[in-house]
């Protein structure tokens, strides 16, 4: 929860992971498209196979770091 509140940035300024990781890529990419398109549609995300508080924390924390402008 701690983190949420961190003004730091939760990945590098402009860390694409394109070459090294292509799904953490897209991961990111589908957050960046949604935050760009309007903070109403971040709102309802589903969160399948979620188990523990932690995944939905993951996906909060996504859902900032996209929000948030490009350094």
């Amino acid at each position: 929860m701690r983190e949420l509140n961190n003004k730091r940035p939760l990945l590098p300024p402009q860390k694409s992971f394109k070459d090294e990781n292509p799904r953490v890529h897209e991961v990111l990419e589908t957050f960046r498209m949604i935050a760009a398109i309007g903070p109403d549609y971040l709102g309802a995300y589903v969160i399948s196979m979620a188990r523990a508080p932690s995944d939905v924390l993951a996906v909060e924390l996504l859902q900032k770091e996209a929000s948030e402008p490009q350094r």
